[in-house]
């Protein structure tokens, strides 16, 4: 079950469902933005979830097993969940995910692009160090198999070929198997636990800038050192290079141009197919399928890959 809408501005509602999963009086309620949760701040003191439509609440119990294994490994902190049943009414009933606020400060894009070269030295240096240490952990010792991006993307794109959507589902999948984050031989490495989304705005930093947490656990991957440099992570493209060059210095790893050079090809890729979706989205129901399979026969024969 989830929450609607107007249920997530119900401030009497979330702060009845905050006490009950903190177990502490709800004096004080921020909602934080967020693209796949509904997000509140309690007390400046704890990070407080709600699900809507969109998330997959399969995901938040995956980190809540993951979080206290994961820690061990790491000097610095991650968000442990703590994973609870709401009950809204006598009838519904909700999962929520709750963490203790961990304190310090994030950047958005504008205000790291803002920053000298040598702060983000600085940075990519702590980043560079705490990505080594995700990239460390074993994977033998994590209680379930972490999914590929291949199983990720499958399991959200994939699950049906049926009906109406067949042609551009297969082409989707054409395109992704042949350039979306390097498939290939360097996309088929899955060795190693990837973050996947090392940005400024999931970092930590307290007021010495020294890099205290890393979050976001969300998008965790069995795969290869090469997926936590994908193009645009941030938007200077100096920024993105500083990165894989201080990671190299520091852990004596080289990052592979070729990896990344393809995850630029396949942005390319669906920056096509996006379009074309649209486009084939406007054309009447009777033209929908001739003018697809057309285009999909035509570029699977100029891909080749």
């Amino acid at each position: 079950m989830y929450l609607s809408e107007e249920e997530s501005k119900d401030f009497d509602l979330i702060r009845r469902l905050a006490e009950q999963a903190l177990s502490v009086p709800a004096t004080d309620i921020h909602r934080l933005p967020g693209t796949m949760s509904y997000n509140y701040e309690i007390n400046h003191k704890y990070i407080f979830k709600l699900p809507h439509s969109y998330t997959e609440q399969e995901n938040w119990l995956h980190q809540a097993q993951l979080a206290s294994v994961l820690q061990s490994h790491f000097t610095f902190q991650i968000p442990e969940p703590t994973i609870k049943t709401l009950h809204l009414s006598d009838k519904k009933s909700v999962l929520s995910s709750s963490y203790s606020k961990i304190e310090g400060h994030t950047f958005a894009d504008l205000e790291f692009a803002a920053k000298d070269k040598p702060f983000k030295t600085r940075f990519f240096e702590q980043l560079s160090d705490a990505a080594a240490q995700i990239h460390s952990v074993p994977l033998s010792e994590l209680p379930f198999q972490l999914p590929t991006k291949i199983d990720y993307l499958e399991k959200c794109f994939f699950k049906s070929e049926k009906g109406d959507n067949y042609y551009p589902k297969k082409l989707f999948r054409k395109l992704m198997h042949n350039s979306f984050f390097g498939f290939g031989e360097s996309g088929l490495r899955t060795s190693l636990l990837a973050h996947t989304d090392l940005h400024s705005g999931n970092v930590l930093l307290n007021d010495k800038n020294e890099l205290v947490a890393v979050l976001d656990f969300d998008d965790m991957v069995r795969g290869d050192r090469f997926l936590e440099f994908r193009p645009k992570l941030y938007p200077d493209y100096l920024d993105n290079r500083l990165f894989q060059k201080i990671y190299q210095e520091r852990t004596g790893v080289r990052v592979d141009m070729n990896d990344v050079y393809q995850q630029e090809v396949a942005q390319s890729s669906l920056s096509w197919f996006y379009s074309l979706y649209q486009l084939y989205r406007l054309l009447p129901t009777s033209d929908r399928n001739k003018k697809m399979k057309q285009d999909f026969k035509r570029k699977m024969s100029s891909e080749r890959l």
